[in-house]
């Protein structure tokens, strides 16, 4: 009687093992089929986290993280990295340089208004270099123009810098934003309230700036290269790099910078593998470290990466987002190959 009872034990024990399978089957396939994507409240527009908050979008002063990615959507300098690392014009429309590479001469490009209406030109690109060399101005940037004996406005299209020696990053000293004259002359540009509302020639216009809390840039219809497909660029502030994981898997923000815990574990989540791409360090289309970027941003991001290479502060990550929706933001010739 005792034998018969432990079998019926052990059949019974063995059931109740495969309902508890069943069971954790069931779960786990009911789990990934609840799993949505995050929402997508503005189609047209793209949000990042910053985990601070900007200081003075004045280029020349734009010495943090977050200004140095906000400044270079607002400004342009004379040129830029293209998307093969290579240096060419931005608001430089050509130049040449000199046998002995001591003058270059810098052909600007003509039509380009800044974001009030005002055309630039030359005396634009002299006052910025009077201005990032001038003592007074509080600029970590005045040594890369040490080796420049002078910088002429030959007209009104034309600028012609001299050196006193050969300067191997003389091109890419020029990356740094120009400012406008006319807004900013007599004025002291350390405190000027110029560096909370800037006027810039680059692809956004700053809206909103709420301290602490959010940045918010529209698209330039006026830009010279054509109005941004992206409508809206935001930068939500949140100080915790916890809760910012938490934003973006709600929605809340698009993209954010990850902490190896972050990259190594809580990325390995259903969620996140299915609806986001994440970067490995120095492979990421936005900066250096460790991102994360929502899927349905990713069709290519190097245009507006090629902001954060030009930034006088290094490369920075900068703005330019596409989404499947759009087949480009500035340059028609970027593609989805760009990614790989």
């Amino acid at each position: 009687m005792a034998k018969g009872s432990s079998g019926q034990g052990s059949k019974g024990s063995r059931k109740f093992q495969s309902l508890c399978i069943i069971s954790l089957i069931t779960f786990a396939f009911l789990f990934a089929a609840c799993v949505k994507e995050p929402p997508v409240k503005k189609p047209q527009s793209i949000t990042t986290g910053l985990l601070a908050d900007a200081k003075r979008l004045l280029p020349m002063l734009a010495s943090d993280s977050a200004s140095g990615e906000i400044s270079g959507l607002i400004f342009n300098g004379l040129t830029k990295y293209d998307k093969d690392i290579k240096i060419t014009g931005d608001l430089a429309d050509s130049w040449t340089i000199s046998p002995d590479g001591l003058i270059i001469t810098i052909n600007l490009r003509k039509g380009v208004k800044w974001q009030d209406g005002i055309e630039f030109t030359s005396d634009d690109v002299l006052f910025t270099y009077q201005k990032v060399t001038d003592p007074k101005v509080a600029t970590p940037y005045s040594s890369n123009y040490g080796p420049v004996r002078k910088v002429e406005a030959l007209d009104k299209y034309t600028v012609r810098v001299t050196y006193s020696e050969p300067y191997a990053p003389a091109l890419e000293s020029w990356g740094m934003g120009i400012i406008p004259k006319h807004l900013l002359q007599g004025k002291d540009i350390n405190t000027d309230d110029f560096n909370r509302n800037p006027v810039g020639t680059g692809p956004y216009k700053l809206k909103e700036w709420i301290t602490g809390q959010k940045m918010v840039l529209d698209a330039n219809d006026n830009y010279f290269e054509g109005k941004p497909k992206i409508n809206q660029y935001t930068a939500k502030i949140t100080t915790d790099q916890s809760a910012m994981f938490l934003e973006l898997q709600a929605g809340i923000i698009d993209f954010m910078s990850l902490t190896p815990t972050q990259f190594k574990v809580q990325s390995e989540k259903t969620l996140i593998k299915k609806f986001f791409q994440k970067f490995a360090p120095g492979r990421s289309p936005l900066n250096h470290g460790p991102t994360i970027l929502k899927l349905r941003h990713l069709i290519t991001i190097l245009n507006l990466q090629r902001r954060c290479l030009k930034s006088p502060g290094g490369l920075q990550a900068k703005a330019g987002f596409w989404k499947r929706t759009t087949s480009r933001f500035h340059s028609p010739s970027l593609s989805i190959r760009a990614m790989t």
